[in-house]
């Protein structure tokens, strides 16, 4: 009587679903480096604002226990910066990645695109996209080279980290690690070589990048230059 007893509760630790959940939140940058000093601001379940279901109160710091299964708009603090995002609680251990976009524009209406050019139509009939896979963003673009004009068309993609993919129904697939800023516009692909050749805002990633924690070199130039122009920014806002 005491097997089958224990033998039913296992079976039941099994079947019936976790209620609640440990959940860890790690910040990062656009190109996956640490963000220190974040504070979270907000863990509210979804479409419940102005009911109970705040529950930022059970984190120390990103570190949150007790918190029921379920949907949940997330505001993590930054310094002068904030990050949003939907989360889905639906393990008893859960670990979610926050990242930081770093953008300086956000456009409402006319919006940017990095245009994505073959450097050759391709011989055959078959049918050529190209897709960028975020690393830390989650973020997934994906467009066709049209016919004729060789060019496919991402609007405005995030900055960051991306597995970019040229693709074809014939069986041919090429892939790298580039790393961009929101300013990219254009590349052109040679699908002869798998080669991209990019404008100066996105960045083939290396084995020395990595090495370097992506601190050195285009990552430098890139940092200086946000501060130029966010600097600028700052000045003509306060000429207004």
């Amino acid at each position: 009587m005491v097997k089958q007893k224990y033998w039913l509760w296992a079976v039941a630790a099994v079947l019936l679903p976790c209620s609640a959940a440990e959940v860890t939140l790690l910040t990062v940058g656009p190109f996956g480096l640490p963000v220190d000093g974040c504070q979270l601001e907000k863990f509210q379940s979804v479409g419940k604002e102005n009911t109970p279901g705040h529950y930022s109160e059970r984190f120390h710091g990103l570190s949150g226990n007790g918190i029921p299964l379920g949907e949940y708009d997330v505001r993590v603090k930054c310094g002068h910066s904030e990050i949003y995002k939907t989360v889905r609680l639906q393990h008893s251990g859960q670990f979610e990645v926050l990242t930081l976009t770093d953008r300086l524009l956000v456009a409402d209406h006319v919006k940017s695109s990095l245009v994505v050019t073959l450097a050759s139509q391709p011989a055959d009939s078959h049918v050529w996209w190209t897709r960028l896979m975020g690393l830390y963003n989650g973020e997934i673009y994906t467009d066709v080279f049209a016919n004729g004009a060789r060019e496919a068309s991402i609007v405005d993609p995030d900055p960051g980290s991306y597995v970019v993919a040229v693709m074809s129904t014939n069986g041919y697939v090429c892939s790298h690690q580039i790393d961009f800023v929101e300013f990219t516009r254009k590349w052109t692909f040679r699908p002869a070589t798998c080669t991209f050749e990019l404008d100066h805002f996105a960045h083939l990633v290396e084995e020395s990048d990595r090495r370097d924690r992506k601190q050195r070199g285009w990552y430098a130039e890139m940092q200086a230059e946000r501060k130029t122009v966010g600097r600028a920014i700052e000045d003509a806002a306060g000429r207004r």
